[in-house]
């Protein structure tokens, strides 16, 4: 049976209220909401691949949103993928994987040299954010149903 999987953590979309509300605020709290949603999106991951990845399910137990996303590539292009959103998922992903390789940079905002994480420029819109982790949220959603569908309705 399918598992709602929507990318959108309650912190993460407070904290985005919280910038909207103090526009001075989303220079400081956007290491926070990529943290959230970047760790939203491995267990959506690894969702797919303990459900229907078969022998797959056995190489989860890391933080590479870029293996994770890979292995769960092999398991949607087996069964095909009618509307090609898996190509912008997978810009998302691969974004999100080069801007925090370990899953530590966001966490602390500090790296081991006592400098903020690089961001590329103008990647400080929260709202933005929140809604293009929204679309991949929906996207895991539906892959999920699809998949589950597909399996008879049990994994």
């Amino acid at each position: 049976m399918a598992r709602s999987m929507v990318i959108s953590p309650r912190r993460s979309d407070a904290l985005v209220e919280d910038c909207r509300r103090n526009p001075q605020e989303r220079h400081f709290l956007v290491y926070p909401i990529l943290f959230t949603y970047r760790h939203a999106i491995e267990p959506a991951m690894k969702w797919i691949l303990t459900m229907y990845g078969g022998q797959a399910a056995n190489d989860i137990a890391h933080h590479n949103l870029w293996e994770l996303w890979k292995l769960c590539r092999e398991v949607i292009d087996a069964v095909g993928d009618q509307d090609g959103a898996i190509n912008i998922v997978e810009r998302i992903v691969k974004q999100m994987h080069d801007l925090d390789k370990s899953a530590l940079a966001f966490r602390y905002g500090i790296d081991k040299n006592n400098k903020p994480p690089k961001l590329p420029e103008g990647l400080y819109d929260p709202e933005n954010i929140r809604d293009v982790m929204k679309g991949v949220g929906h996207f895991f959603d539906g892959t999920d149903g699809m998949l589950s569908d597909l399996a008879g309705g049990s994994p």
